[in-house]
C-alpha cells in the first residue's frame, strides 16, 4: 500500500472514531486519474466534508461551512478535526 493510501486509511478511521461519518452516502476511494484519495462523509444537519489526500504532506480539507484548509501532515489534520470540527472531541483511545 502507498503512503498516500496509509494516510487516507488513518483519516477514514479518525472521522469514524470522531462520529463525523454518520451519512449513508459516505464515499472513500480514489480520485480521477489516481491523483488523490478522497473521503466524503458527514453528519446529518451538522456537517458535510471532503478530504483529499494528494500526498502524506499535502492534505486538502473542505466542508459545508465553507472552511477550506491545507495541511502538511496527518497530525495537523487530526488536531484540526479534534479541536475545530468536533462537537465533543474525544480523548485518544
Amino acid at each position: 500500500m502507498s503512503a498516500r493510501s496509509d494516510v487516507a486509511d488513518k483519516i477514514w478511521e479518525l472521522v469514524n472514531h470522531l462520529n463525523l461519518n454518520t451519512s449513508p452516502v459516505s464515499d472513500y476511494g480514489v480520485g480521477p486519474g489516481n491523483r488523490y484519495r478522497h473521503i466524503n462523509c458527514g453528519r446529518a444537519r451538522y456537517l458535510d466534508l471532503e478530504i483529499r489526500v494528494y500526498s502524506p504532506t499535502f492534505i486538502y480539507y473542505h466542508d459545508s461551512r465553507r472552511n477550506k484548509e491545507k495541511f502538511t501532515s496527518y497530525a495537523e489534520l487530526e488536531d484540526y478535526l479534534r479541536h475545530e470540527v468536533c462537537l465533543h472531541p474525544r480523548e485518544s483511545a
